[in-house]
């Protein structure tokens, strides 16, 4: 026997699910359609809600709608945030946070809004370095991130650093021999 309300979270992961077959079909539209769902179908904020509006933010990002993806991922922070605090939990040690900040982070760089983008890929590294430590591919990925920013500011030597600094954690984690 269900508990009322018991089947929200089910349907919000669902359509998240049904979100992701599309997406990786290439089929944005449809895509979107599932995650604006997904957020409808949550009665309170929990993880279902913030990985529709991560996965909405990725829509957004990939077809070039920066504005929007920021504004999705934003809400996806802040609804991941409001669930680990009722869960007693630091964002600090949370790899989807993580994630969200990477994504920031590179739809910052997009829109050459060249500080946030770097704050935001700068937190990621920090919690992935935190959960992983630093000979992680995930940590790796940002580094590699941070240097392109560096690089499209013109700031070649910072940028040269984070790329070597990509390359040995990629190295340590096993990706690159």
């Amino acid at each position: 026997i269900r508990n009322k309300g018991e089947n929200k979270p089910t349907t919000a992961k669902l359509y998240n699910q049904l979100g992701n077959a599309y997406f990786r079909q290439g089929n944005l539209e449809a895509a979107a359609s599932s995650y604006c769902l997904a957020v409808q179908s949550c009665d309170e904020v929990g993880e279902h809600m913030s990985a529709a509006y991560l996965n909405l933010g990725t829509v957004y990002w990939r077809k070039g709608d920066t504005r929007n993806a920021i504004q999705s991922l934003q809400k996806a922070l802040s609804v991941h945030k409001s669930d680990m605090i009722k869960q007693g939990k630091s964002i600090d040690e949370s790899t989807t946070a993580a994630s969200v900040y990477h994504q920031l982070g590179l739809c910052y760089a997009l829109s050459k809004k060249w500080s946030k983008a770097i704050s935001a890929l700068m937190k990621a590294k920090e919690i992935r370095t935190q959960v992983a430590g630093l000979n992680d591919a995930s940590v790796a990925q940002t580094l590699d991130a941070i240097g392109k920013v560096r690089f499209m500011q013109g700031q070649y030597d910072e940028a040269l650093v984070c790329h070597q600094h990509a390359i040995r954690s990629f190295q340590a984690a096993g990706v690159y021999n």
